[in-house]
């Protein structure tokens, strides 16, 4: 589910790429919809392993919300972080040979809705505004977010190229591209 005003400045944005000269084609990614619980079988036991001696020895000082993120590391047993590991090769594995054979770059919204309030800002928040670039994330592909548009409340809008893997270049010389046409990156928030 994508907001309707960022899908229309992503899609905005990508017929721009078209009219660079990118071939723009709709791919799907197979094993997407697992992709978000591999992440944080992955994620949080690894940054609670890294944090766990801080995170004792000095629990003031990190914030409420990621204290609780963090602590959320314990909830994973170790099965199922070799599950989300072997996910994690088969994710790579199908899209280098199913996704990126014959495609140099995705382009995807950075964050499917527009960013919250900062009192809006929970953990359940924090999920959903990762959705889209955790997957890549998990894959190992550079990806990078460039401006694309703002909100009718004048959040700003994200357009995320994802490379093949070790080709950052691509990624920097098409968002470098895509921002010598447009004027986004330029621009500030209506009303600031």
């Amino acid at each position: 589910d994508v907001e309707a005003e960022v899908l229309a400045a992503v899609r905005s944005a990508i017929s721009a790429l078209g009219e660079l000269g990118a071939q723009v084609s709709e791919v799907s990614l197979p094993h997407i919809a697992e992709a978000p619980a591999a992440v944080n079988a992955i994620m949080l036991p690894e940054a609670l392993a890294y944090h766990h001696r801080w995170l004792a020895e000095r629990p003031q000082d990190y914030g409420d919300d990621v204290r609780r993120r963090l602590e959320m590391g314990l909830l994973y047993p170790a099965v199922s972080y070799i599950e989300a590991q072997r996910l994690r090769s088969l994710i790579i594995e199908d899209w280098r040979e199913r996704v990126f054979d014959g495609v140099d770059l995705l382009a995807a919204p950075t964050t499917p809705v527009a960013a919250p309030s900062l009192k809006e800002a929970d953990l359940e928040a924090t999920l959903t505004l990762v959705r889209f670039t955790n997957p890549f994330n998990l894959a190992g592909l550079p990806a990078v977010s460039i401006p694309c548009g703002f909100t009718s409340g004048g959040l700003p809008i994200g357009l995320q190229l994802v490379g093949r893997w070790f080709e950052e270049g691509t990624v920097l010389r098409t968002a470098h591209a895509y921002q010598q046409a447009t004027d986004w990156h330029k621009r500030a928030p209506p009303g600031t």
